[in-house]
């Protein structure tokens, strides 16, 4: 794997919005911006796939620390984050003032992971820009790191959804080799690959099905039925073990 092929637009994308952005605000755009509004909802997510305080997690393209921020007062179970640039998993780490959370560098080798060792394994806004090989590659590193009731989310980008077609249009408008590329995924090839790898589909979510239960700290108190949802923009795949 030439690593450089993500890491080098990466880095440039990163320096430019340091070059024209207070600290914070680069940090936000970096990771598609809305920092706050996009870590919660990844934190209900979670929390809707039934998250627990004690449960470890491996957020595999953490960035700048958007759900990391919103884990810190919850979560006291293990967090391992990684990122393919040290400034943001830099950052990350000051913004969650944990330091007991593991925030690493992944130079595009093996995550290294010990096999059933978290409850949970993310991928948000990772598979929208790797190659179909490396999707794969870290799915089937996930399978075995993953404990046996334990869950691999990702988010991708889906022709299917029609919301998704200005990403593929504003491609064919930079076929600029070095910027972040953005890369789409089927259905089909998501079923194929967990039949591969022996992992189960447990559901798969359009980009603008509200599924996520939108919670508060009111939100114990109400029925389901009241409680609003929302969609979470790019789609979802929730996976796990037989």
């Amino acid at each position: 794997m030439n690593f450089s092929f993500y890491t080098l637009p990466y880095q440039t994308h990163l320096n430019s919005l340091l070059d024209n952005f207070e600290e914070d605000e680069a940090m936000s755009l970096l990771v598609g911006g809305d920092f706050n509004k996009v870590g919660k909802l990844e934190f209900d997510l979670l929390k809707f796939q039934g998250l627990k305080r004690d449960h470890a997690i491996l957020d595999v393209g953490c960035g700048s620390g958007r759900l990391a921020y919103f884990l810190k007062d919850f979560l006291s179970g293990r967090y391992v984050g990684f990122d393919i640039l040290q400034e943001p998993l830099d950052y990350a780490k000051t913004k969650c003032s944990r330091s007991d959370w593991e925030f690493k560098l992944h130079d595009g080798r093996s995550l290294s992971l010990v096999p059933s060792s978290f409850d949970f394994i993310t991928f948000f806004s990772v598979f929208t820009h790797i190659q179909d090989e490396d999707m794969f590659f870290y799915l089937q590193e996930s399978s075995i790191a993953l404990k046996a009731d334990g869950k691999i989310i990702f988010s991708f980008l889906d022709f299917e959804c029609e919301s998704h077609w200005v990403y593929f249009e504003n491609s064919l408008k930079d076929r600029n080799e070095n910027h972040v590329m953005n890369r789409f995924l089927s259905k089909s090839t998501i079923e194929i690959w967990t039949k591969k790898l022996n992992l189960k589909i447990d559901a798969i979510y359009d980009g603008n099905t509200s599924f996520i239960p939108v919670l508060d700290s009111g939100a114990n108190n109400r029925k389901q039925s009241d409680i609003s949802r929302t969609a979470f923009g790019q789609s979802v795949a929730i996976l796990s073990k037989y």
